[in-house]
């Protein structure tokens, strides 16, 4: 079985690319552990990285730490976006209001040309779409839930023993500590079916 607890809905996105890639294997959503993997992904390649995520992830200057473990010389800029993850929670992702404020959030990275956006915080893959017009063509947007899944399968093909261990019935197993009918309707929307068996837990 492979687990992915996540703070909300965000964890989702990385269970999408999961099933995507290894699509027999039991999945546990826990709806945080977001792998900064999509930092060493082709880094070597941009010169001008700019990343997004939550009040408390810019100020940790976590990404500028682990970025220039990496590579030495690289410009960062980084940006605080407090406003996009209560707008998606709420259901907004298509809103012309979280568009608008999307704009106003990604007008300085643009500002500053960047050759490569990190979306810090696993609930930006839900507004990729709109994060991809916004910043043009010249713009890579790093796609990190299908970065992670791609480190996974390479993970797995070279451990196989781990590999064989894993259960391979597609069992998919949700737990929330939000209200399971709020999880399965947002839910619903993103995977375009239905869910079932989501439990809600509470954390001790």
């Amino acid at each position: 079985m492979i687990g992915v607890f996540d703070s909300g809905f965000g964890g989702l996105t990385i269970l999408k690319q999961f099933i995507n890639v290894k699509t027999s294997e039991n999945h546990n959503e826990g709806a945080e552990t977001f792998p900064r993997l999509q930092i060493q992904h082709q880094h070597q390649h941009y010169g001008r990285i700019g990343v997004i995520g939550t009040k408390a992830t810019i100020e940790s200057w976590v990404y500028e730490i682990e970025i220039n473990k990496l590579k030495k010389g690289i410009e960062i800029y980084s940006y605080a976006c407090p406003l996009l993850v209560p707008l998606i929670e709420e259901g907004w992702i298509k809103k012309a209001e979280t568009k608008m404020i999307l704009k106003k959030y990604l007008r300085p990275l643009k500002e500053k040309r960047i050759d490569t956006l990190i979306l810090g915080c696993t609930h930006y893959p839900f507004l990729i779409d709109d994060i991809k017009e916004i910043m043009g063509k010249n713009c890579q947007v790093l796609d990190s839930p299908k970065i992670v899944a791609e480190k996974l399968k390479d993970y797995l093909n070279r451990h196989p023993k781990i590999e064989s261990k894993l259960s391979k019935n597609k069992k998919r197993i949700y737990y929330t500590t939000d209200d399971p009918q709020k999880f399965k309707r947002f839910s619903r929307e993103f995977f375009g079916e239905g869910v079932e068996g989501v439990e809600r837990v509470g954390l001790s």
